[in-house]
């Protein structure tokens, strides 16, 4: 072999060795920004399933806040009927709210079929409600509800009065909002809901239910 060969050999091996070193060198800097790019859309996956979470909660308040303003108009859209059909002098006679007595009222007619309880000390103790006032369009029930707290806070709740039929199918429903229940003390709820006409001679019995 010359010593031409040999030094053209040399090179050539040279020139081999350098490209595998720089395609070695390219392939960790290649893999360092794959792995730099997974870890940032991990990161993005991570903030993108937080930020859904709490989409999911607004969305949720958004709905219960939407059923609530659905009860309301609905009572209202009741109420709105009963000042249209009766007269004038009576509507501030029959008007009633919910408020809270010390002695439940007695002789009501449909009684609640069995206890309810929030799980955290409040109890219902008693539930009756009776038909009084009628008309082609809705009966007047009201209602007399005894809520016992047996905690050791004072507790505020929400309340739905179900009116139910002998099968225990509910017929409507009315809703209560924020009954004070002071730690240690029975408190009589009282009010009325308007039952339409066509289901109110169905009505047998009432159920509360915490909300």
């Amino acid at each position: 072999m010359s010593f031409q060969r040999a030094i053209d050999i040399g090179i050539a091996s040279g020139l081999l060795l350098l490209m595998m070193a720089c395609g070695q060198t390219r392939n960790r800097a290649e893999d360092s920004s794959l792995t730099f790019e997974l870890e940032t859309l991990r990161k993005d996956a991570k903030e993108s399933q937080i930020t859904a979470d709490r989409l999911q909660a607004e969305l949720k308040a958004l709905r219960d806040e939407n059923g609530h303003l659905r009860d309301e108009s609905e009572r209202l859209a009741l109420e709105l009927n009963e000042l249209r059909t009766a007269p004038r002098e009576e509507i501030a006679s029959r008007r009633e709210t919910p408020r809270a007595a010390s002695v439940p009222t007695q002789g009501a007619g449909t009684a609640s079929p069995a206890r309810v309880t929030n799980g955290r000390g409040l109890e219902i103790v008693s539930a009756t409600a009776r038909a009084g006032e009628k008309n082609s369009s809705w009966w007047r029930f009201g209602w007399n509800i005894v809520v016992q707290n047996v905690s050791e806070d004072d507790q505020i709740e929400d309340l739905e009065i179900q009116f139910l039929d002998r099968d225990g199918y509910v017929l409507d429903q009315v809703r209560e909002y924020n009954l004070q229940v002071p730690v240690g003390s029975t408190q009589t709820f009282t009010g009325s809901a308007l039952i339409k006409a066509d289901v109110a001679p169905r009505v047998s019995s009432i159920r509360p239910v915490f909300r």
